[in-house]
């Protein structure tokens, strides 16, 4: 759901847009917040917009300039809402060059991946067409933990927390039914053998609806022999004590590799 943050960074693109000489094309955050991206796009468009230009171009602060030393192809553009952008591809591709973080990157192009229903296969494909271009093989090697499967930013930091640690790698977006078929929950991250189900709870999970929705989900999941860990923010920054929780409900479930 789009918010009035968000909508601060569109009109940014927007106005950058409307600026932008002739031939520019919008990268990077800016590109995916035109996709349809928000939640990791829009803080990064707040403090700069990317921008392809074909030739020499001084910007005002806020806008940060790309020049190519062969210009980009037509297949690497697309038009949306009246604005010329990278596809989704290039898109991911530059988010991981550019994005010196990690963390941020991996989140970065998971949620422009996730909302385009793009696998990173078809951004690694496409990556390995390009030629000449700044950091590639860092990128590349970034595209490898990767997974357009994740539903939230917050998501890909909780599943590249587990893929640092010991802890066997859970699946991703794992849909669990009751003992008469009957759909319970689509789980973030799940231990199908050992019933262990992981899900990241966001500000929206605050909601008094939203809480008895989710009390009822853990209770249904209790009752077929799951066990269901909520996870926030905060464990989030405390990466030790939430990996040694999902360890114990893995032990409790009858896992001995942990």
């Amino acid at each position: 759901m789009a918010t009035g943050h968000d909508f601060d960074a569109y009109a940014r693109v927007r106005a950058v847009w409307l600026w932008a000489p002739r031939g520019a094309v919008l990268a990077g955050a800016a590109a995916a917040l035109i996709h349809g991206e928000h939640q990791a796009s829009s803080p990064e468009v707040l403090r700069a917009v990317d921008l392809y230009v074909p030739r020499h171009t001084r910007s005002p602060r806020g806008i940060r300039i790309h020049r190519l030393p062969q210009p980009l192809s037509e297949s690497d553009i697309v038009d949306k809402h009246g604005m010329r952008c990278t596809s989704v591809s290039r898109t991911a591709l530059d988010l991981a060059r550019w994005q010196h973080d990690p963390l941020k990157a991996t989140m970065a192009v998971d949620a422009v991946c996730n909302i385009t229903n793009t696998p990173v296969s078809e951004v690694q494909t496409y990556a390995r067409t390009t030629k000449g271009l700044h950091d590639y093989q860092r990128a590349m090697g970034l595209l490898e933990h990767c997974d357009y499967r994740a539903g939230s930013p917050r998501e890909t930091w909780l599943r590249l927390i587990i893929e640092d640690s010991p802890l066997p790698m859970p699946d991703l977006q794992v849909e669990i039914s009751d003992s008469a078929s009957s759909h319970i929950v689509t789980a973030d991250l799940a231990y199908r053998e050992e019933k262990v189900a992981l899900h990241y709870d966001g500000e929206h999970h605050l909601d008094r609806e939203q809480r008895d929705w989710d009390s009822n989900v853990t209770a249904r999941l209790f009752d077929e022999g799951w066990l269901d860990l909520r996870i926030t923010a905060g464990m989030l920054r405390d990466p030790q004590t939430l990996l040694g929780r999902i360890a114990e409900m893995l032990r409790r479930q009858g896992c001995t590799d942990v």
